[in-house]
């Protein structure tokens, strides 16, 4: 297969040929440089498109011995599992390109590997087929990912999806209550085979998050204006089991849902969806809080336990004020002894609703404002201030914050070129950083009473 389809499109040897492919990829080299470089001929459009499909092959047929597979405990581990998904490729491109069916025997190698993981996965063949086959995609799974994530986010359309370039030629949208439908004409092509395709899609999301697109090759503009009229006429007026039916009766049975999307994909959609619905629930959580405040000063002054779903209220809430604050400290619209305020108080209520506060964000916006202002020190040393300060409310407020860029920064500073520095303020700042006092007025050529330490 190889050394015959290699002749037909490409001189010379199949490993330069592969090593400018590679060049191609890593170093941006224009394919027309390549095919100038590699071709026997000029190719068409379909040829060239050949030909970097059987080097894409090859490639892969490469990686799939690489090392990381060698040191396996066990099959359905990330090294075996990344290289029988490089298998996958190398055997859907000779599929495609050569019509080879390669997969039934491979399956049947793999299953007699057998598993140290029996209640997972029996042998290969299971962890093949559970585990990698879901991540073989093709064209339509890229169409299929980006209407899908249009649903979501239909303010931010995806122009590219990792190696695959995307050109939305229409698209429309509408809904009703929560559910809404997409429908769309596009191009995608990858940027590795050259390999393009246009067809249409329509998505559809329903309560529960559940998603279904279809994706159906080219049609004129006509033929898909029309389906598109058919679709949201249907939606408006008529149940979504009609909907369906007419998905069913012009694209086909079959669809692909969220599970049928690049894996990286399903991940970052699913914490979009995630993200979407822990506002939803925190702004339920705020209304009822609100709502029951005098509720929970009457329980709390009878002394009677909180119940659960009021407490989980008053928890969001109060967390929800403390992303929102440190959000205010990181655009510069608090100071930080205005944040150890509005802190204290919501330290107060959690103590007497028996909450558990998330100080996270806030401790990530304390340590990047000090990080940021310590780095600067060189400049101007100036900017001790407000770190000192930062630092001063963190350990009054008994945040533990990981110091370790700003102290190394500080390290970095102390040890630099001569400066002109604001003695009290430094020494205190290295103070609280962790540094021993001796060793900064050393650095600093200071020669001031001890700095007292904020209380632990």
């Amino acid at each position: 297969l190889q050394k015959g389809a290699f002749q037909r499109y490409l001189v010379r040897q199949n490993q330069q040929a592969i090593d400018g492919e590679i060049s191609v990829k890593v170093n941006h080299v224009e394919l027309q440089v390549f095919f100038q470089q590699h071709a026997r001929r000029r190719l068409s459009d379909a040829e060239a498109v050949q030909a970097l499909k059987l080097l894409e092959m090859q490639r892969h047929a490469m990686l799939m011995y690489t090392s990381c597979a060698w040191f396996f405990a066990e099959l359905s581990g990330i090294e075996t599992v990344q290289m029988l998904a490089y298998a996958a490729r190398a055997i859907q491109l000779a599929r495609e390109v050569a019509g080879l069916e390669l997969e039934a025997s491979f399956l049947e190698r793999l299953a007699e590997a057998p598993s140290n993981l029996p209640q997972r996965t029996a042998n290969g063949r299971d962890v093949y087929l559970d585990l990698v086959k879901p991540m073989v995609a093709t064209l339509r799974t890229v169409i299929a990912d980006h209407a899908i994530s249009a649903l979501i986010e239909p303010e931010a359309p995806q122009p590219a999806l990792g190696v695959y370039e995307i050109q939305e030629v229409g698209a429309h949208r509408d809904s009703r209550g929560s559910f809404a439908l997409a429908t769309g004409r596009v191009r995608v092509q990858s940027r590795l085979t050259g390999e393009s395709l246009q067809a249409i899609y329509a998505a559809l999301s329903g309560d529960g998050h559940e998603f279904r697109c279809s994706v159906k090759g080219y049609v004129d503009i006509e033929e898909y204006a029309q389906l598109r009229d058919q679709l949201f006429q249907l939606f408006t007026h008529e149940s979504l089991t009609e909907v369906i039916r007419a998905l069913d009766a012009s694209f086909g049975e079959d669809y692909f849902a969220l599970n049928h999307l690049f894996p990286d994909e399903q991940r970052r959609i699913g914490q979009l969806l995630l993200a979407q619905t822990m506002e939803h629930f925190g702004r339920q959580c705020a209304e009822i809080f609100r709502a029951n405040q005098q509720l929970i000063a009457f329980a709390r002054m009878k002394h009677l336990p909180l119940p659960a779903p009021l407490r989980v209220a008053a928890e969001s809430s109060l967390n929800a004020e403390i992303r929102r604050i440190a959000c205010q400290l990181q655009r510069g619209h608090a100071t930080p002894n205005e944040v150890e305020e509005f802190i204290r108080a919501y330290q107060e209520e959690a103590k007497r609703l028996g909450c558990t506060l998330d100080f996270d964000p806030l401790r990530r916006v304390f340590e990047a404002i000090i990080e940021s202002h310590v780095g600067r020190l060189p400049q101007d040393a100036g900017h001790a201030q407000i770190p000192r300060q930062a630092l001063e409310v963190v350990q009054a407020l008994k945040l533990d914050l990981n110091l370790w860029r700003a102290q190394n920064l500080f390290w970095r500073y102390l040890t630099g070129e001569t400066r002109t520095v604001d003695l009290p303020v430094l020494l205190e700042l290295g103070t609280r950083l962790g540094f021993n006092q001796s060793m900064l007025r050393k650095f600093l050529h200071a020669d001031v009473s001890p700095v007292t330490r904020a209380d632990p």
